[in-house]
């Protein structure tokens, strides 16, 4: 449909992954919030904060990807 509007392809397949990334990056927040103040999870309380940015996002980036290509 959005093709037929005039709408790229490209286009669509960027604001697709942008749209998909700010939901991951929306639910790992909330599921660190949790495990970090309201759970108190050893795990997430005594790794570093930055490492498990990193870790999470790259691997939400990376689900993101494939679903793309599937």
């Amino acid at each position: 449909m959005m093709k037929m509007n005039g709408m790229k392809m490209s286009d669509y397949w960027i604001m697709t992954f942008f749209f998909n990334a700010l939901m991951t990056t929306l639910t790992f927040g909330i599921f660190a919030f949790v495990a970090i103040y309201v759970i108190e999870l050893t795990f997430f309380t005594q790794t570093n904060k930055y490492l498990l940015l990193i870790v999470f996002m790259g691997w939400g980036l990376c689900q993101i990807s494939l679903a793309v290509f599937f």
